[in-house]
């Protein structure tokens, strides 16, 4: 989990004399939340900042931003417009903002409007309502049917009931769409679609292993062995590689009493080639 932050909103006396209001403080250490800023010293304790909101309030941020509610009476979309405003696709007449939409009138908090539609931030992705997606850390496929508000993130609902905090799935990679074309099929069997990770070995003898994850924009080559586990590729390794000289085999048939039967004969020849 991040650090957290708190914006001095009051002056006191033991404030740091060079801090000024809107100043953030980060968390260090166990007990003590400093300034970032080179140019500023100083520090406050964890129960100084933490224990007085009328001094210090946290700084909650965001890693979404609602692009699109809906109307669950009506089925009217209102999509957010370039003046940060939420309109009603069909009607220019009256924009609403993000607290409109969340806390007042007809909004989320009363239950007639819900988020219809989310960016990630950290990489511009859009989910809605209805979209078909992957967990990464869950190989099965679940649909969107809602998002829900909480104190520091928001909850994708799912149809089979499962809620997961985007917090808790920060990475791109972490929340996927499923793609409708599968890019390949590993040596073990399975699809593997854009965004989803795979084991790939590469070498001849040592073998390596490097985990990747699928785009769109990259080619595959059938010949290269791919897996969707690190356990199976290392299978396919411990299987494959070269770690057996000729001495070792015969070696080995004569202490197991193979090498005495006639039938072994030919597997001579064709070891001493």
């Amino acid at each position: 989990m991040k650090d957290k932050k708190y914006k001095l909103l009051k002056l006191y006396p033991t404030t740091p004399t060079d801090w000024e209001v809107g100043d953030v403080v980060e968390h260090w250490g166990s007990c003590l939340y400093h300034y970032q800023v080179e140019y500023k010293r100083g520090y406050a304790s964890k129960p100084e900042v933490e224990n007085y909101p009328e001094f210090w309030e946290e700084v909650v941020e965001k890693d979404y931003k609602i692009l699109k509610f809906k109307d669950l009476t009506s089925g009217a979309i209102f999509s957010l417009n370039a003046d940060g405003l939420y309109w009603y696709e069909e009607s220019r007449r009256n924009g609403f903002t993000l607290e409109n939409m969340l806390y007042k009138g007809r909004c989320v908090k009363n239950g007639e409007i819900s988020i219809y539609s989310i960016e990630r931030l950290c990489d511009g992705e859009i989910f809605t309502v209805g979209d078909d997606v992957k967990l990464q850390d869950q190989n099965k496929d679940r649909t969107i049917k809602s998002f829900e508000l909480t104190d520091e993130s928001i909850r994708f609902r799912f149809a089979d009931g499962l809620g997961v905090q985007l917090k808790y799935y920060p990475r791109p990679g972490d929340i996927i769409h499923r793609s409708q074309t599968a890019l390949f099929t590993t040596n073990d069997n399975l699809d593997i679609y854009h965004g989803e990770e795979y084991w790939r070995i590469t070498g001849v003898g040592p073998y390596f292993i490097s985990r990747e994850m699928a785009l769109e924009t990259k080619t595959y080559n059938a010949e290269i062995p791919r897996f969707s586990t690190e356990e199976a590729a290392r299978r396919w390794v411990e299987n494959n590689r070269k770690q057996y000289s000729k001495a070792d085999i015969k070696s080995a048939l004569i202490k197991t009493g193979i090498a005495k039967y006639r039938r072994v004969d030919s597997f001579w020849e064709i070891l001493d080639k």
